[in-house]
Protein backbone atom coordinates (compact mmCIF):
# COMPACT_ATOMS: atom_id res chain seq x y z
CA UNK A 1 0.00 0.00 0.00
CA UNK A 2 1.39 3.47 -1.01
CA UNK A 3 0.17 7.02 -0.59
CA UNK A 4 1.15 10.26 -1.30
CA UNK A 5 1.31 13.96 -0.05
CA UNK A 6 -0.43 16.48 -0.95
CA UNK A 7 2.41 18.37 -2.23
CA UNK A 8 3.65 15.41 -4.20
CA UNK A 9 3.45 14.68 -8.10
CA UNK A 10 4.07 11.76 -10.39
CA UNK A 11 4.47 11.50 -14.13
CA UNK A 12 2.87 8.97 -16.36
CA UNK A 13 1.00 7.82 -19.18
CA UNK A 14 -2.72 7.08 -18.71
CA UNK A 15 -3.35 4.27 -20.97
CA UNK A 16 -6.28 2.18 -19.14
CA UNK A 17 -9.02 4.33 -18.85
CA UNK A 18 -10.18 6.10 -15.58
CA UNK A 19 -13.01 3.44 -14.99
CA UNK A 20 -10.33 0.84 -14.80
CA UNK A 21 -8.76 2.15 -11.96
CA UNK A 22 -10.20 2.18 -8.32
CA UNK A 23 -10.48 4.91 -6.87
CA UNK A 24 -8.50 5.75 -3.39
CA UNK A 25 -9.67 5.10 -0.10
CA UNK A 26 -12.12 7.82 1.13
CA UNK A 27 -11.68 7.97 4.95
CA UNK A 28 -7.48 8.76 4.14
CA UNK A 29 -6.92 8.53 0.42
CA UNK A 30 -4.99 5.21 0.73
CA UNK A 31 -4.54 2.33 -1.88
CA UNK A 32 -5.42 -0.97 -0.88
CA UNK A 33 -3.97 -2.56 -4.03
CA UNK A 34 -0.31 -3.54 -3.84
CA UNK A 35 2.46 -1.48 -6.10
CA UNK A 36 -0.43 1.84 -6.56
CA UNK A 37 -0.14 5.56 -5.47
CA UNK A 38 -3.03 7.84 -4.48
CA UNK A 39 -3.29 10.21 -6.87
CA UNK A 40 -5.81 13.11 -8.32
CA UNK A 41 -5.55 12.24 -11.89
CA UNK A 42 -7.06 15.63 -14.11
CA UNK A 43 -8.19 13.42 -16.97
CA UNK A 44 -10.33 11.22 -14.25
CA UNK A 45 -12.16 14.31 -13.18
CA UNK A 46 -9.98 14.91 -10.85
CA UNK A 47 -11.30 11.98 -8.61
CA UNK A 48 -8.63 10.45 -6.16
CA UNK A 49 -7.57 6.83 -7.75
CA UNK A 50 -5.11 4.63 -7.41
CA UNK A 51 -2.26 4.88 -9.99
CA UNK A 52 -0.10 2.07 -11.02
CA UNK A 53 3.49 2.44 -9.76
CA UNK A 54 4.77 0.44 -12.73
CA UNK A 55 3.01 3.36 -14.77
CA UNK A 56 5.36 6.55 -13.47
CA UNK A 57 7.94 7.14 -15.73
CA UNK A 58 10.75 9.28 -14.33
CA UNK A 59 12.70 8.95 -17.49
CA UNK A 60 10.00 11.42 -18.47
CA UNK A 61 9.44 13.71 -15.85
CA UNK A 62 12.24 13.42 -13.43
CA UNK A 63 11.45 14.28 -9.98
CA UNK A 64 12.54 17.91 -9.22
CA UNK A 65 15.58 18.76 -7.03
CA UNK A 66 14.40 22.15 -5.43
CA UNK A 67 10.99 23.10 -4.76
CA UNK A 68 10.12 26.55 -5.88
CA UNK A 69 6.62 28.59 -5.70
CA UNK A 70 5.92 29.99 -8.62
CA UNK A 71 3.07 32.51 -9.65
CA UNK A 72 1.64 33.16 -12.14
CA UNK A 73 -1.39 36.92 -12.59
CA UNK A 74 -4.59 35.40 -12.70
CA UNK A 75 -6.12 37.42 -15.42
CA UNK A 76 -6.72 33.74 -18.18
CA UNK A 77 -8.39 34.25 -21.24
CA UNK A 78 -10.06 31.86 -23.36
CA UNK A 79 -8.36 31.33 -26.84
CA UNK A 80 -9.76 27.89 -27.61
CA UNK A 81 -13.27 26.90 -27.23
CA UNK A 82 -15.26 28.11 -24.81
CA UNK A 83 -18.73 27.62 -26.28
CA UNK A 84 -19.23 24.54 -24.30
CA UNK A 85 -18.90 21.03 -25.42
CA UNK A 86 -19.83 20.13 -28.55
CA UNK A 87 -18.52 18.66 -31.94
CA UNK A 88 -18.64 22.40 -33.82
CA UNK A 89 -15.14 23.78 -34.87
CA UNK A 90 -15.71 26.69 -32.33
CA UNK A 91 -16.48 23.92 -29.83
CA UNK A 92 -14.01 21.51 -27.75
CA UNK A 93 -15.07 17.95 -26.03
CA UNK A 94 -12.67 17.07 -23.45
CA UNK A 95 -9.48 18.66 -24.72
CA UNK A 96 -6.72 16.68 -23.06
CA UNK A 97 -3.46 17.64 -24.83
CA UNK A 98 -1.83 20.60 -26.39
CA UNK A 99 0.74 22.03 -28.40
CA UNK A 100 1.64 25.32 -29.24
CA UNK A 101 3.81 26.20 -31.89
CA UNK A 102 6.27 29.16 -32.81
CA UNK A 103 3.37 30.98 -34.45
CA UNK A 104 1.07 30.51 -31.60
CA UNK A 105 -0.78 28.24 -32.84
CA UNK A 106 -2.64 25.49 -31.10
CA UNK A 107 -2.80 21.97 -32.10
CA UNK A 108 -5.32 20.16 -29.15
CA UNK A 109 -6.39 16.44 -29.01
CA UNK A 110 -10.26 17.03 -28.55
CA UNK A 111 -10.33 13.47 -27.00
CA UNK A 112 -14.22 13.17 -27.27
CA UNK A 113 -14.84 14.43 -30.79
CA UNK A 114 -11.57 11.86 -31.97
CA UNK A 115 -9.94 14.51 -33.68
CA UNK A 116 -6.99 16.83 -33.76
CA UNK A 117 -7.92 20.47 -34.53
CA UNK A 118 -5.34 23.32 -35.02
CA UNK A 119 -6.27 26.92 -33.65
CA UNK A 120 -4.60 29.86 -35.66
CA UNK A 121 -3.41 32.36 -33.25
CA UNK A 122 -6.33 34.90 -32.59
CA UNK A 123 -8.40 32.28 -34.38
CA UNK A 124 -12.19 31.77 -33.79
CA UNK A 125 -12.42 28.57 -34.51
CA UNK A 126 -10.31 25.49 -34.95
CA UNK A 127 -9.65 23.53 -38.01
CA UNK A 128 -9.27 19.45 -37.93
CA UNK A 129 -6.38 18.34 -39.36
CA UNK A 130 -6.43 14.56 -38.08
CA UNK A 131 -9.20 12.74 -37.86
CA UNK A 132 -12.76 14.17 -37.32
CA UNK A 133 -14.70 10.94 -38.49
CA UNK A 134 -15.79 9.87 -35.98
CA UNK A 135 -14.02 6.89 -33.51
CA UNK A 136 -12.20 3.98 -35.17
CA UNK A 137 -8.93 2.20 -35.67
CA UNK A 138 -8.63 3.13 -39.47
CA UNK A 139 -6.16 5.33 -41.00
CA UNK A 140 -8.12 8.48 -41.28
CA UNK A 141 -9.79 7.74 -37.73
CA UNK A 142 -9.06 8.21 -34.19
CA UNK A 143 -10.09 6.79 -30.53
CA UNK A 144 -9.90 9.42 -28.03
CA UNK A 145 -6.23 11.35 -28.74
CA UNK A 146 -4.60 12.40 -25.34
CA UNK A 147 -1.88 14.19 -26.77
CA UNK A 148 -0.02 15.90 -29.79
CA UNK A 149 3.30 17.07 -31.16
CA UNK A 150 4.38 19.34 -34.15
CA UNK A 151 7.77 18.34 -35.73
CA UNK A 152 7.99 22.37 -36.68
CA UNK A 153 11.50 21.52 -38.85
CA UNK A 154 9.74 18.49 -40.67
CA UNK A 155 6.14 19.26 -40.16
CA UNK A 156 5.64 16.17 -38.95
CA UNK A 157 2.59 15.23 -36.47
CA UNK A 158 2.99 12.87 -34.15
CA UNK A 159 -0.49 11.78 -32.38
CA UNK A 160 -1.04 9.42 -29.14
CA UNK A 161 -4.25 7.83 -30.28
CA UNK A 162 -5.12 7.06 -26.99
CA UNK A 163 -7.96 4.26 -26.92
CA UNK A 164 -6.57 2.75 -30.33
CA UNK A 165 -3.07 2.14 -28.56
CA UNK A 166 -0.88 3.53 -30.93
CA UNK A 167 1.33 6.28 -32.08
CA UNK A 168 0.72 7.98 -35.24
CA UNK A 169 2.48 10.25 -37.49
CA UNK A 170 1.92 12.59 -40.81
Amino acid sequence: MMGADDDTGVCGFLWPTCSRLVRCHSSDNSCRQPNTICVHHPQCDDFPICYPVTMIDYKMCPPMKNKSILKWKQNAMTVAGGNGAGQELNQLNRPVGIFIDERKNIFIADSENHRIVEWKYNGKEGQIIAGGNWQGNQTNQLNEPTDVVVDQESHLIIIADGSNRRLGNG
